[in-house]
């Protein structure tokens, strides 16, 4: 099950300066994993996912400015109750900080599932973490249409689905796998690994290497959906991996009127 929630930006403290008021920190993942399991404290737990904050924004000194006055946040999780009892103590709360940043939530959108094909288009709406975290600054990027870079996503997601309770029959039927790099967004970006690949930080403040990229997946039709409800790779639960799909452009002769 997957929603949309949308907050107002809520009434600063007027002790903080003018950027801070309207702005989460760029890394900010962390920030909300720690508001979500702090609301969900108690509760059963779930292989949930999020993504960042979204909203008409611009980049300031290591900020997220937010421009527009209502931001919005999407949480996912395979099991409906989890993610209603996110929704209650979320609604619960008159005021929500992230930093310095005041949230009050407004409403919410339940998003269909969508119809999951072999091969599907997606973008991610927060970084993607294929390696393990490391006191030490993460130096490896690697280059996403390279064989090794398919293989460690696809490992992770056997190795999570495995956990999940999928049996070595299910998961030998999942054996096709393969990531491939929006090629069109690669040649305009030059292949510059500064522009799809970033230090992160985890729970435990460790360092990792994020990937944000469209990107193509030619796999099992169980994996997208396992990939929609948990998302992809490392540290899913801290927000990190969070995907949606791109929907296909109809073929010219759909808009065409008779």
């Amino acid at each position: 099950m997957r929603v949309k929630i949308t907050f107002a930006k809520g009434v600063s403290d007027k002790k903080s300066k003018d950027k801070e008021k309207d702005s989460v920190p760029i890394h900010h993942q962390r920030h909300l994993s720690s508001l979500f399991h702090e609301l969900m404290k108690g509760e059963t737990q779930d292989s949930f996912c999020f993504s960042s904050l979204k909203g008409t924004s611009k980049v300031m000194g290591g900020q997220i400015v937010f421009l527009s006055t209502k931001v919005t946040v999407v949480i996912s999780a395979p099991t409906q109750d989890f993610v209603e009892g996110i929704l209650r103590k979320v609604f619960e709360k008159n005021e929500i900080k992230i930093d310095n940043f005041s949230m009050i939530p407004k409403a919410y959108q339940l998003i269909s599932e969508p119809k999951f094909k072999t091969e599907n288009r997606y973008i991610c709406l927060s970084p993607v973490v294929i390696s393990p975290s490391t006191h030490e600054e993460p130096q490896n990027v690697l280059d996403p249409a390279s064989q090794e870079f398919s293989d460690l996503v696809f490992d992770s997601l056997m190795t999570r689905m495995e956990d999940a309770g999928y049996t070595d029959e299910q998961l030998n039927q999942y054996a096709q796998f393969e990531i491939t790099p929006d090629p069109g967004y690669m040649k305009k970006i030059g292949n510059s690994p500064k522009k799809y690949a970033r230090t992160y930080k985890n729970d435990k403040n460790e360092n990792m290497t994020g990937y944000l990229f469209p990107f193509i997946i030619h796999a099992h039709a169980e994996i997208h959906k396992f990939i929609w409800q948990r998302g992809i790779g490392l540290f899913t639960t801290e927000g990190y991996g969070f995907l949606d799909t791109v929907p296909e452009t109809p073929p010219a002769t759909d808009f065409i009127t008779p």
